[in-house]
């Protein structure tokens, strides 16, 4: 119940930039309107980031018998997706440089969620209370992704296992893919009820 805002920016390397923002309003006695947003991306050496996300929030009845709060939630991706390299007895070869990207230009991780919510408080007193909340949502996730992997001792040079001491500009890699689609739709309805009391001079 305050009228208060604050934004925040981060940048950094890698074209690395973030945008965030927290807006309340009050908008009555026992009501208020909140707004939270956040917008993201970099480049991050090819593993590439890319999001942004909006949640509008309405509360009111605030601090009475009967509290009431409806929501939505917003969150889009686009990002790239990174398996990494494997390592060899603890540490990689100085051939290969473990901050690198070694996935593909079209490798990607895509998804992202929108669900509303909707919450009802009731205090029967100060020490006793009904919360209610039903959600309903949608989750997606699309992926396409490369696990890059040293191929097995009969594709290298010399049939000979790759290790630390033998990586070099012959080393037979293999790409694997790592691809995935998921969609779940989703309705949740859940009531807790809560309370405070004494019992045999113990606090409950």
């Amino acid at each position: 119940l305050l009228n208060q805002n604050e934004l925040g920016v981060t940048m950094g390397t890698g074209n690395y930039a973030r945008v965030t923002g927290d807006f309340n309003l009050k908008t009555g006695d026992d009501a208020a309107v909140r707004l939270n947003a956040m917008f993201n991306e970099a480049d991050n050496g090819g593993n590439k980031i890319d999001k942004y996300g909006i949640a509008p929030t309405f509360r009111w009845g605030i601090g009475t018998a009967d509290e009431f709060t409806v929501g939505l939630y917003h969150l889009k991706y686009k990002n790239g997706i990174n398996y990494g390299f494997s390592w060899l007895n603890g540490q990689i070869s100085e051939a290969f440089e473990p901050d690198a990207y070694y996935g593909a230009a079209s490798d990607y991780r895509a998804g992202g969620t929108t669900y509303g919510t909707a919450t009802h408080v009731h205090r029967f007193d100060a020490d006793h209370e009904l919360r209610t909340v039903a959600r309903i949502g949608r989750y997606t996730r699309d992926q396409r992704a490369s696990a890059i992997r040293f191929a097995n001792a009969a594709a290298q040079p010399g049939g000979v296992a790759v290790s630390a001491a033998t990586i070099g500009p012959d080393t037979v890699l293999n790409r694997g893919s790592q691809n995935k689609i998921q969609d779940m739709d989703s309705i949740y309805v859940q009531s807790d009820y809560s309370g405070k009391f004494g019992w045999f001079g113990m606090k409950h």
